[in-house]
């Protein structure tokens, strides 16, 4: 299963690819070592040996360049946070950046607006996974719609003017 997911180089979002060995985890039956938990039905033993395939399925999925800072890592819940600490930069700039590109998002003329929704959705998602949250879903939903091309206009306008349906009977 590790196998199939695309080794972490430091240029891929770290976001995304942690969310799939996560999910390799979670199926090998490893997430217990990741989080650091232990159930009482589990020896001592065998916690160790869950956090060495742990460790090991993590390593698998790093490129050989990332791993040279991790090499000597054998707990698999350090692992996981130096490479949220080494690849997850949190700056100023990489804010501001990131909010630029998804303010001056607009979707061209002919795009499909699925593969328009993809690439914003990717650029909050970039945007949470250092550190920025976006404090309402309303203002997603104003980013949405500005980034749309003019022929959309109709459509967001009757969206924000749509008043809720009364359920009362007269």
């Amino acid at each position: 299963m590790w196998n199939q997911v695309e080794k972490f180089d430091g240029k891929r979002n770290l976001s995304v690819w942690q969310c799939v060995v996560q999910d390799v985890l979670v199926q090998q039956g490893l997430i217990d070592a990741l989080e650091g938990t232990k159930t009482e039905k589990t020896t001592d033993e065998e916690c160790k040996v869950m956090e060495w395939k742990a460790v090991s399925t993590i390593r698998l999925c790093l490129s050989d360049e990332v791993k040279y800072s991790v090499i000597m890592e054998n707990s698999p819940k350090k692992l996981w946070k130096s490479q949220k600490e080494l690849y997850m930069a949190k700056s100023l700039t990489n804010r501001w950046v990131g909010k630029r590109q998804l303010f001056r998002l607009r979707m061209e003329q002919g795009t499909r607006f699925v593969d328009h929704l993809n690439i914003f959705n990717k650029l909050v998602t970039q945007l949470v996974s250092v550190d920025e949250k976006l404090r309402r879903m309303i203002y997603k939903v104003i980013i949405l719609a500005s980034s749309l091309p003019q022929s959309w206009e109709q459509l967001v306008m009757n969206i924000l003017i749509e008043k809720p349906v009364s359920t009362s009977t007269r």
